[in-house]
Protein backbone atom coordinates (compact mmCIF):
# COMPACT_ATOMS: atom_id res chain seq x y z
CA UNK A 1 0.00 0.00 0.00
CA UNK A 2 2.75 2.58 1.23
CA UNK A 3 4.36 1.79 -2.60
CA UNK A 4 1.03 2.72 -4.17
CA UNK A 5 0.77 5.74 -2.27
CA UNK A 6 4.28 6.44 -2.99
CA UNK A 7 3.90 6.24 -6.38
CA UNK A 8 1.12 7.93 -6.84
CA UNK A 9 2.68 11.40 -4.84
CA UNK A 10 5.60 11.16 -7.06
CA UNK A 11 3.53 10.93 -10.28
CA UNK A 12 1.38 14.11 -8.79
CA UNK A 13 4.91 15.96 -8.51
CA UNK A 14 5.91 14.94 -11.75
CA UNK A 15 2.55 16.57 -13.21
CA UNK A 16 2.47 19.45 -10.86
CA UNK A 17 6.63 20.20 -12.08
CA UNK A 18 5.29 19.78 -15.76
CA UNK A 19 2.47 21.90 -15.60
CA UNK A 20 4.60 24.55 -14.14
CA UNK A 21 7.20 24.36 -17.03
CA UNK A 22 4.72 24.07 -19.77
CA UNK A 23 2.82 26.64 -18.31
CA UNK A 24 5.63 28.95 -18.52
CA UNK A 25 6.09 27.97 -21.87
CA UNK A 26 2.24 29.04 -22.79
CA UNK A 27 2.95 32.53 -21.17
CA UNK A 28 6.34 33.01 -23.20
CA UNK A 29 5.04 32.17 -26.16
CA UNK A 30 1.38 34.48 -25.91
CA UNK A 31 4.01 37.35 -24.52
CA UNK A 32 6.30 37.00 -27.85
CA UNK A 33 2.89 36.94 -29.84
CA UNK A 34 1.23 40.00 -28.35
CA UNK A 35 3.80 41.97 -27.38
CA UNK A 36 6.06 41.80 -30.05
CA UNK A 37 3.16 42.49 -32.22
CA UNK A 38 3.36 45.86 -29.79
CA UNK A 39 7.19 45.80 -30.73
CA UNK A 40 6.55 45.35 -34.41
CA UNK A 41 4.23 48.63 -34.07
CA UNK A 42 6.89 50.96 -32.83
CA UNK A 43 9.61 49.36 -35.29
CA UNK A 44 6.54 50.23 -38.33
CA UNK A 45 6.69 53.71 -36.81
CA UNK A 46 10.18 54.56 -36.86
CA UNK A 47 11.34 53.21 -40.08
CA UNK A 48 7.91 52.03 -41.95
CA UNK A 49 7.08 48.44 -43.17
CA UNK A 50 9.58 46.01 -43.66
CA UNK A 51 8.58 42.73 -45.80
CA UNK A 52 10.95 40.33 -44.39
CA UNK A 53 11.88 40.84 -40.48
CA UNK A 54 12.49 38.93 -37.75
CA UNK A 55 9.84 39.54 -35.26
CA UNK A 56 9.87 38.38 -31.34
CA UNK A 57 7.03 35.94 -32.67
CA UNK A 58 9.41 34.46 -34.40
CA UNK A 59 12.42 34.07 -32.67
CA UNK A 60 10.66 32.70 -30.26
CA UNK A 61 9.13 30.37 -32.73
CA UNK A 62 12.71 28.93 -33.50
CA UNK A 63 13.18 28.46 -29.54
CA UNK A 64 9.39 26.50 -29.72
CA UNK A 65 10.88 24.02 -32.01
CA UNK A 66 13.61 23.32 -29.37
CA UNK A 67 10.57 23.12 -26.59
CA UNK A 68 8.24 20.78 -28.88
CA UNK A 69 11.17 18.18 -28.82
CA UNK A 70 11.31 18.77 -24.82
CA UNK A 71 7.77 18.26 -24.35
CA UNK A 72 7.44 15.39 -26.30
CA UNK A 73 9.62 13.91 -24.36
CA UNK A 74 6.89 13.90 -21.61
CA UNK A 75 4.00 13.90 -24.14
CA UNK A 76 2.03 10.43 -22.99
CA UNK A 77 2.07 7.88 -25.57
CA UNK A 78 -0.88 6.72 -24.94
CA UNK A 79 -2.66 9.85 -26.36
CA UNK A 80 -1.39 9.24 -29.72
CA UNK A 81 -2.84 5.59 -29.49
CA UNK A 82 -6.37 6.85 -28.26
CA UNK A 83 -7.62 8.38 -31.75
CA UNK A 84 -5.92 9.49 -35.02
CA UNK A 85 -5.32 12.84 -34.69
CA UNK A 86 -6.57 14.00 -38.02
CA UNK A 87 -5.40 17.94 -37.53
CA UNK A 88 -2.33 17.28 -36.86
CA UNK A 89 -1.59 14.59 -39.87
CA UNK A 90 -3.43 17.41 -42.51
CA UNK A 91 -1.52 20.44 -40.61
CA UNK A 92 1.50 18.32 -40.87
CA UNK A 93 1.31 17.51 -44.62
CA UNK A 94 0.19 21.41 -45.51
CA UNK A 95 3.52 22.30 -43.79
CA UNK A 96 5.54 19.35 -45.38
CA UNK A 97 3.82 20.35 -48.70
CA UNK A 98 5.07 24.24 -48.02
CA UNK A 99 8.52 23.46 -46.88
CA UNK A 100 9.16 21.41 -50.52
CA UNK A 101 7.18 23.68 -52.72
CA UNK A 102 9.80 26.47 -50.84
CA UNK A 103 13.31 24.12 -51.28
CA UNK A 104 12.40 23.83 -54.97
CA UNK A 105 11.95 27.68 -55.45
CA UNK A 106 14.78 28.83 -57.33
CA UNK A 107 15.34 31.99 -54.97
CA UNK A 108 15.21 29.81 -51.80
CA UNK A 109 13.65 31.84 -48.54
CA UNK A 110 14.81 29.87 -46.02
CA UNK A 111 13.13 32.57 -43.45
CA UNK A 112 10.01 30.62 -45.12
CA UNK A 113 11.07 27.00 -43.98
CA UNK A 114 11.59 28.15 -40.50
CA UNK A 115 8.43 29.83 -40.44
CA UNK A 116 6.51 26.66 -41.16
CA UNK A 117 8.56 24.56 -39.11
CA UNK A 118 7.75 27.12 -36.29
CA UNK A 119 4.00 26.71 -37.40
CA UNK A 120 4.30 22.80 -36.37
CA UNK A 121 6.22 23.41 -33.14
CA UNK A 122 3.42 25.69 -31.76
CA UNK A 123 1.00 23.15 -32.51
CA UNK A 124 3.00 20.29 -30.66
CA UNK A 125 3.65 22.82 -27.56
CA UNK A 126 0.11 23.40 -27.36
CA UNK A 127 -0.63 19.51 -27.91
CA UNK A 128 1.38 19.21 -24.98
CA UNK A 129 -0.11 21.81 -22.73
CA UNK A 130 -3.87 21.08 -23.79
CA UNK A 131 -2.99 17.44 -22.60
CA UNK A 132 -1.93 18.23 -19.47
CA UNK A 133 -4.56 21.20 -19.26
CA UNK A 134 -6.88 18.15 -19.28
CA UNK A 135 -5.51 15.73 -16.75
CA UNK A 136 -6.55 18.58 -14.45
CA UNK A 137 -10.33 19.01 -15.50
CA UNK A 138 -9.86 21.52 -18.17
CA UNK A 139 -7.84 24.44 -16.22
CA UNK A 140 -6.23 26.68 -18.35
CA UNK A 141 -3.12 27.04 -16.52
CA UNK A 142 -1.35 30.46 -15.95
CA UNK A 143 -4.62 32.19 -16.32
CA UNK A 144 -4.03 35.39 -14.25
CA UNK A 145 -0.34 35.30 -16.08
CA UNK A 146 -2.39 35.27 -19.42
CA UNK A 147 -4.27 38.61 -18.35
CA UNK A 148 -1.57 40.20 -17.36
CA UNK A 149 0.00 39.57 -20.68
CA UNK A 150 -3.51 41.21 -21.81
CA UNK A 151 -3.44 44.31 -19.05
CA UNK A 152 0.24 44.87 -20.47
CA UNK A 153 -0.73 45.15 -24.07
CA UNK A 154 -3.29 47.25 -23.36
CA UNK A 155 -1.74 49.41 -21.49
CA UNK A 156 1.36 49.65 -24.32
CA UNK A 157 -1.82 50.32 -26.76
CA UNK A 158 -3.33 53.32 -24.57
CA UNK A 159 0.27 54.69 -24.95
CA UNK A 160 0.54 54.70 -28.16
CA UNK A 161 -3.10 56.46 -27.93
CA UNK A 162 -1.23 59.26 -25.65
CA UNK A 163 1.29 60.07 -27.73
CA UNK A 164 -0.54 60.08 -30.95
CA UNK A 165 0.95 57.59 -32.69
CA UNK A 166 -2.15 55.62 -32.70
CA UNK A 167 -5.87 57.31 -33.28
CA UNK A 168 -8.49 57.21 -35.85
CA UNK A 169 -6.32 57.87 -38.84
CA UNK A 170 -8.28 55.69 -41.20
CA UNK A 171 -11.37 56.00 -42.87
CA UNK A 172 -14.09 53.34 -43.32
CA UNK A 173 -14.74 53.00 -46.76
CA UNK A 174 -17.92 54.35 -48.54
CA UNK A 175 -19.08 55.91 -45.09
CA UNK A 176 -16.21 58.47 -44.33
CA UNK A 177 -16.48 57.45 -40.63
CA UNK A 178 -13.02 57.56 -38.85
CA UNK A 179 -11.21 54.63 -37.43
CA UNK A 180 -9.03 53.37 -34.99
CA UNK A 181 -5.62 52.37 -36.77
CA UNK A 182 -1.59 53.46 -35.87
CA UNK A 183 0.07 56.64 -38.17
CA UNK A 184 2.11 54.35 -39.83
CA UNK A 185 2.47 49.94 -39.93
CA UNK A 186 -0.41 48.18 -38.77
CA UNK A 187 -4.28 48.99 -39.89
CA UNK A 188 -7.49 49.06 -38.73
CA UNK A 189 -8.29 45.54 -39.88
CA UNK A 190 -5.10 43.87 -38.32
CA UNK A 191 -5.26 45.21 -34.57
CA UNK A 192 -8.37 43.02 -34.08
CA UNK A 193 -6.81 39.99 -35.13
CA UNK A 194 -4.29 39.96 -31.49
CA UNK A 195 -8.18 40.70 -29.99
CA UNK A 196 -9.22 37.33 -31.07
CA UNK A 197 -6.87 35.57 -29.62
CA UNK A 198 -7.77 37.64 -26.15
CA UNK A 199 -11.56 37.46 -26.25
CA UNK A 200 -11.98 33.98 -25.83
CA UNK A 201 -9.38 33.27 -22.70
CA UNK A 202 -11.46 36.34 -21.18
CA UNK A 203 -14.58 34.68 -21.27
CA UNK A 204 -13.12 31.43 -20.20
CA UNK A 205 -11.69 33.27 -17.32
CA UNK A 206 -15.47 35.19 -16.69
CA UNK A 207 -17.18 31.68 -17.09
CA UNK A 208 -15.12 28.88 -15.01
CA UNK A 209 -12.88 31.22 -12.45
CA UNK A 210 -13.98 30.40 -8.86
CA UNK A 211 -12.55 34.10 -8.08
CA UNK A 212 -14.33 37.27 -8.01
CA UNK A 213 -11.30 39.68 -8.80
CA UNK A 214 -10.34 37.27 -11.61
CA UNK A 215 -13.78 37.54 -13.05
CA UNK A 216 -13.75 41.19 -12.37
CA UNK A 217 -10.40 41.64 -13.97
CA UNK A 218 -11.07 39.58 -16.98
CA UNK A 219 -14.50 41.28 -17.48
CA UNK A 220 -12.60 45.00 -17.54
CA UNK A 221 -10.45 43.22 -20.30
CA UNK A 222 -12.79 42.24 -22.35
CA UNK A 223 -14.57 45.73 -22.22
CA UNK A 224 -11.71 47.38 -23.48
CA UNK A 225 -11.22 44.05 -26.45
CA UNK A 226 -14.99 45.21 -27.00
CA UNK A 227 -14.16 48.71 -27.30
CA UNK A 228 -10.76 48.39 -29.36
CA UNK A 229 -12.82 46.45 -31.96
CA UNK A 230 -15.52 48.53 -32.27
CA UNK A 231 -13.33 51.82 -32.48
CA UNK A 232 -11.46 49.53 -35.50
CA UNK A 233 -15.45 49.87 -37.54
CA UNK A 234 -15.00 46.69 -38.94
CA UNK A 235 -18.09 44.58 -39.58
CA UNK A 236 -15.88 42.00 -40.09
CA UNK A 237 -14.21 42.12 -36.69
CA UNK A 238 -17.29 42.49 -34.89
CA UNK A 239 -19.04 39.98 -36.17
CA UNK A 240 -16.42 37.68 -35.37
CA UNK A 241 -16.41 39.10 -32.01
CA UNK A 242 -20.09 38.10 -31.76
CA UNK A 243 -19.26 34.68 -33.19
CA UNK A 244 -17.11 33.74 -30.56
CA UNK A 245 -19.52 34.95 -28.04
CA UNK A 246 -22.28 32.66 -29.36
CA UNK A 247 -19.79 29.37 -29.28
CA UNK A 248 -19.53 30.28 -25.39
CA UNK A 249 -23.02 31.03 -25.22
CA UNK A 250 -23.70 27.96 -26.85
CA UNK A 251 -20.95 25.70 -24.38
CA UNK A 252 -22.25 27.17 -22.06
CA UNK A 253 -25.98 26.69 -22.30
CA UNK A 254 -25.52 23.05 -22.35
CA UNK A 255 -25.08 23.18 -18.49
CA UNK A 256 -28.85 24.00 -18.52
CA UNK A 257 -28.26 27.25 -16.39
CA UNK A 258 -30.69 30.07 -18.65
CA UNK A 259 -30.81 33.03 -16.54
CA UNK A 260 -26.92 32.64 -15.89
CA UNK A 261 -26.08 32.38 -19.44
CA UNK A 262 -28.47 34.94 -20.49
CA UNK A 263 -27.19 37.24 -18.15
CA UNK A 264 -23.02 36.42 -19.06
CA UNK A 265 -24.54 36.86 -22.50
CA UNK A 266 -26.00 40.47 -21.76
CA UNK A 267 -22.90 41.46 -19.48
CA UNK A 268 -21.03 40.95 -22.86
CA UNK A 269 -22.91 41.30 -25.83
CA UNK A 270 -24.96 44.67 -24.65
CA UNK A 271 -21.43 46.43 -24.35
CA UNK A 272 -20.09 45.16 -27.77
CA UNK A 273 -23.80 47.03 -29.07
CA UNK A 274 -22.88 50.01 -27.33
CA UNK A 275 -19.72 50.75 -28.09
CA UNK A 276 -20.01 50.26 -31.86
CA UNK A 277 -23.15 52.94 -31.66
CA UNK A 278 -21.05 55.26 -29.47
CA UNK A 279 -18.09 55.10 -31.83
CA UNK A 280 -19.82 54.67 -35.26
CA UNK A 281 -23.70 54.84 -36.21
CA UNK A 282 -24.43 51.01 -37.04
CA UNK A 283 -25.75 52.47 -40.22
CA UNK A 284 -22.90 53.49 -41.33
CA UNK A 285 -21.41 50.42 -41.12
CA UNK A 286 -23.52 48.37 -43.24
CA UNK A 287 -23.48 50.47 -45.59
CA UNK A 288 -19.97 50.43 -45.90
CA UNK A 289 -19.90 46.52 -45.67
CA UNK A 290 -23.27 46.20 -48.32
CA UNK A 291 -20.74 48.50 -50.90
CA UNK A 292 -18.09 45.95 -49.89
CA UNK A 293 -19.83 43.01 -51.28
CA UNK A 294 -21.43 44.45 -53.81
CA UNK A 295 -18.30 45.64 -55.34
CA UNK A 296 -16.45 42.52 -54.69
CA UNK A 297 -19.52 40.78 -56.66
CA UNK A 298 -19.64 43.11 -59.40
CA UNK A 299 -15.77 42.80 -59.78
CA UNK A 300 -15.07 46.40 -58.59
CA UNK A 301 -13.09 48.20 -56.02
CA UNK A 302 -9.73 47.47 -54.91
CA UNK A 303 -10.41 43.58 -52.99
CA UNK A 304 -12.27 42.63 -56.36
CA UNK A 305 -8.62 43.18 -58.11
CA UNK A 306 -6.62 41.72 -55.18
CA UNK A 307 -8.86 38.03 -55.75
CA UNK A 308 -8.59 39.07 -59.35
CA UNK A 309 -4.68 38.35 -59.29
CA UNK A 310 -4.68 35.65 -57.06
CA UNK A 311 -7.18 33.33 -59.09
CA UNK A 312 -4.85 34.36 -61.51
CA UNK A 313 -2.09 33.89 -60.45
CA UNK A 314 -3.13 30.14 -58.91
CA UNK A 315 -4.30 29.47 -62.27
CA UNK A 316 -1.42 30.16 -64.16
CA UNK A 317 1.27 29.10 -61.49
CA UNK A 318 -0.13 25.84 -59.72
CA UNK A 319 2.47 25.42 -57.97
CA UNK A 320 2.20 28.44 -56.05
CA UNK A 321 4.66 31.82 -56.83
CA UNK A 322 6.05 31.61 -52.80
CA UNK A 323 5.61 32.61 -49.47
CA UNK A 324 4.70 36.49 -49.42
CA UNK A 325 5.82 36.86 -52.99
CA UNK A 326 2.22 38.41 -53.94
CA UNK A 327 3.29 41.85 -52.16
CA UNK A 328 6.43 41.27 -54.79
CA UNK A 329 4.63 40.73 -58.32
CA UNK A 330 1.09 42.22 -57.73
CA UNK A 331 0.16 45.13 -60.15
CA UNK A 332 -0.80 47.24 -57.88
CA UNK A 333 2.32 49.31 -57.38
CA UNK A 334 0.54 52.61 -58.46
CA UNK A 335 -0.56 52.32 -54.69
CA UNK A 336 2.70 53.36 -53.61
CA UNK A 337 2.77 50.62 -50.97
CA UNK A 338 2.17 46.75 -50.93
CA UNK A 339 -0.73 45.13 -50.83
CA UNK A 340 -1.23 41.45 -49.71
CA UNK A 341 -3.84 38.69 -50.27
CA UNK A 342 -6.21 39.71 -47.28
CA UNK A 343 -7.49 35.86 -48.08
CA UNK A 344 -6.16 33.00 -46.55
CA UNK A 345 -7.20 30.08 -48.81
CA UNK A 346 -6.66 32.05 -52.08
CA UNK A 347 -3.35 33.95 -50.62
CA UNK A 348 -2.00 30.40 -49.98
CA UNK A 349 -3.54 28.94 -53.26
CA UNK A 350 -1.27 32.12 -55.12
CA UNK A 351 1.81 31.60 -53.14
CA UNK A 352 2.00 28.10 -51.95
CA UNK A 353 0.17 26.22 -54.47
CA UNK A 354 -3.46 24.57 -55.26
CA UNK A 355 -2.46 21.35 -52.69
CA UNK A 356 -1.39 23.64 -50.10
CA UNK A 357 -4.49 25.22 -50.85
CA UNK A 358 -7.20 22.23 -50.55
CA UNK A 359 -5.29 20.99 -47.41
CA UNK A 360 -5.54 24.00 -45.53
CA UNK A 361 -9.21 23.78 -46.08
CA UNK A 362 -9.66 20.58 -45.05
CA UNK A 363 -7.45 21.71 -41.90
CA UNK A 364 -10.09 24.24 -40.79
CA UNK A 365 -13.51 21.86 -41.60
CA UNK A 366 -11.91 19.19 -39.84
CA UNK A 367 -10.55 21.17 -36.90
CA UNK A 368 -14.21 23.32 -36.30
CA UNK A 369 -15.92 19.60 -36.34
CA UNK A 370 -13.55 17.77 -34.13
CA UNK A 371 -13.33 20.97 -31.24
CA UNK A 372 -17.14 21.21 -31.64
CA UNK A 373 -18.01 18.02 -30.94
CA UNK A 374 -16.61 18.59 -27.69
CA UNK A 375 -17.31 21.63 -26.76
CA UNK A 376 -20.96 21.69 -27.73
CA UNK A 377 -21.22 18.41 -26.84
CA UNK A 378 -23.22 16.02 -24.24
CA UNK A 379 -22.29 17.88 -20.91
CA UNK A 380 -22.73 14.17 -19.46
CA UNK A 381 -19.95 12.87 -21.35
CA UNK A 382 -17.73 16.25 -21.51
CA UNK A 383 -17.53 18.46 -17.95
CA UNK A 384 -18.24 22.14 -18.04
CA UNK A 385 -14.85 23.42 -17.36
CA UNK A 386 -13.28 20.89 -20.33
CA UNK A 387 -16.10 22.11 -22.49
CA UNK A 388 -14.79 25.68 -21.71
CA UNK A 389 -11.49 24.94 -22.31
CA UNK A 390 -12.20 23.25 -25.59
CA UNK A 391 -14.30 26.22 -26.67
CA UNK A 392 -11.03 28.77 -26.10
CA UNK A 393 -9.61 26.66 -29.01
CA UNK A 394 -12.30 26.28 -31.10
CA UNK A 395 -13.13 30.10 -30.85
CA UNK A 396 -9.86 31.12 -31.46
CA UNK A 397 -9.55 29.22 -34.42
CA UNK A 398 -12.77 30.03 -36.02
CA UNK A 399 -12.62 33.67 -35.23
CA UNK A 400 -8.77 33.65 -36.99
CA UNK A 401 -10.37 31.53 -39.89
CA UNK A 402 -13.75 34.30 -40.18
CA UNK A 403 -11.33 37.19 -39.87
CA UNK A 404 -8.93 34.78 -42.90
CA UNK A 405 -12.40 35.68 -45.26
CA UNK A 406 -10.93 39.15 -45.15
CA UNK A 407 -7.02 39.20 -44.14
CA UNK A 408 -3.93 36.99 -43.54
CA UNK A 409 -4.36 35.63 -40.68
CA UNK A 410 -2.92 31.61 -41.37
CA UNK A 411 0.99 33.01 -40.92
CA UNK A 412 -0.10 33.90 -37.35
CA UNK A 413 1.72 31.31 -34.55
CA UNK A 414 -0.13 32.17 -32.11
CA UNK A 415 -3.32 30.77 -33.84
CA UNK A 416 -1.47 26.94 -33.90
CA UNK A 417 -0.61 27.10 -30.58
CA UNK A 418 -4.40 27.14 -29.17
CA UNK A 419 -5.38 24.50 -31.89
CA UNK A 420 -2.74 22.24 -30.17
CA UNK A 421 -4.10 23.35 -27.12
CA UNK A 422 -7.53 21.87 -27.95
CA UNK A 423 -6.90 18.75 -30.13
CA UNK A 424 -4.34 17.88 -26.94
CA UNK A 425 -7.14 18.41 -24.46
CA UNK A 426 -9.48 16.18 -26.94
CA UNK A 427 -7.42 13.68 -27.54
CA UNK A 428 -6.48 13.13 -23.32
CA UNK A 429 -9.75 12.95 -22.82
CA UNK A 430 -10.65 9.96 -25.25
CA UNK A 431 -7.69 8.28 -23.62
CA UNK A 432 -8.93 8.57 -20.54
CA UNK A 433 -12.30 7.56 -21.46
CA UNK A 434 -11.21 4.75 -23.32
CA UNK A 435 -11.56 0.90 -21.86
CA UNK A 436 -8.03 -0.67 -20.39
CA UNK A 437 -7.62 -4.09 -21.82
CA UNK A 438 -6.99 -6.28 -18.18
CA UNK A 439 -4.09 -8.43 -18.91
CA UNK A 440 -4.62 -12.18 -19.98
CA UNK A 441 -4.95 -14.91 -17.70
CA UNK A 442 -2.09 -17.22 -17.60
CA UNK A 443 -3.37 -20.50 -19.07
Amino acid sequence: MSAAVQVDGSSRRLLVRRSRILGAILLTMVAASQWGMLWLAAVYLRIGRIGHMLSPEAAVGLLAILAAVATLLVFDPRIARSAPDFTGWLLAAFLLVAIFGEIARPDLRLGNVSTFLSIGAYYLVGMSIGSMAAQRDGQLPMLRGLLAIYTIWYAGIAFFLAVGDLGFYGVLPGSGLPRLEFREGFTATELPIYVGFQFPVLLYAMFTSNSAPTRLWAFALSLCAVALVAATVSAAAIAALVLALLLFVLARQRSRHAAEVLLAFAFVAVPIGAAALLWAPLGGIIDSASEKLGNLFAGEGLRARIYGELIHDITTYPMGIGKGRFVETNNFSWLGEGVYPHHNLLGIGAELGVAAMVLFATLVVTAIVVLGRRALGDPARHGQRFRMLVTVALAIFAYQQFRGLFQDTWVVRETYLWLGLGTGAVLTRVARSAPTKSPARAQ
